[in-house]
């Protein structure tokens, strides 16, 4: 759930499928412009687990809830 102050530009998504384990894991890049400074915002996702999170390229905390 994205508000107004953060925008999405780019989606650059990477996939590594496995057929016979009929899973998959990949590599997610997204772009944003965040108009006014902010400590947080909220990325919807569902039945992905998140390895790892970085922001220009630097590792960052996250939470998943």
């Amino acid at each position: 759930m994205l508000t107004e102050n953060v925008i999405p530009l780019n989606y650059k998504i990477d996939f590594d499928v496995d057929m016979e384990a009929l899973s998959f894991s990949g590599h997610e890049a997204i772009e944003i412009e965040i108009k006014k400074p902010c400590i947080s915002f909220i990325l919807n996702m569902s039945e992905l687990k998140i390895k790892k999170c970085g922001v220009n390229g630097k590792s960052v905390k996250f939470a998943i809830s």
